[in-house]
């Protein structure tokens, strides 16, 4: 996945980037429940990186760069996502049934609260360890 983006600001050895056009995800570009929207163009979307692109150059703020994704990255983080949620929304219940307790009100709180679980874990494993990405100066265009 390739997003075009522009450097916002670069402050301590970091810059911030915001995309400029939506990436090449249906659901990003539809603003529907993508888990890895955060290289989407909603207001709040950004990535900040080291203040050097790829090729050891400066980034400079109002300049063009490409981010890339490769894809076995952007698979690997969207399993994280959804699978962890869809593990507590199949555990919880059979943690209920294993426990001996087979009410349906059970299993299905147990089903909600596997999903939040999942959902949590799934949120602080992405957040801590986001997937990798290149970024890479544009040539010309801006005068950079």
């Amino acid at each position: 996945m390739r997003a075009a983006a522009r450097v916002v600001d670069v402050r301590h050895e970091r810059a911030r980037l915001a995309c400029d056009e939506q990436p090449s995800c249906p659901a990003c570009r539809g603003g529907r429940g993508c888990a890895l929207r955060w290289l989407g163009t909603s207001r709040r979307a950004g990535v900040e990186v080291p203040s050097v692109s790829r090729e050891g150059l400066p980034l400079i703020v109002g300049q063009s760069v490409t981010i890339e994704v490769s894809d076995g990255e952007l698979l690997r983080s969207a399993a994280r996502v959804y699978l962890l949620p869809l593990a507590g929304l199949l555990a919880g219940p059979a943690l209920v049934r294993w426990s001996g307790s087979a009410s349906e009100a059970a299993a299905l709180l147990a089903a909600s609260a596997g999903v939040v679980l999942g959902w949590v874990l799934a949120r602080l494993w992405v957040r801590h360890s986001p997937p990798s990405f290149t970024v890479r100066r544009e040539r010309g265009g801006n005068g950079h």
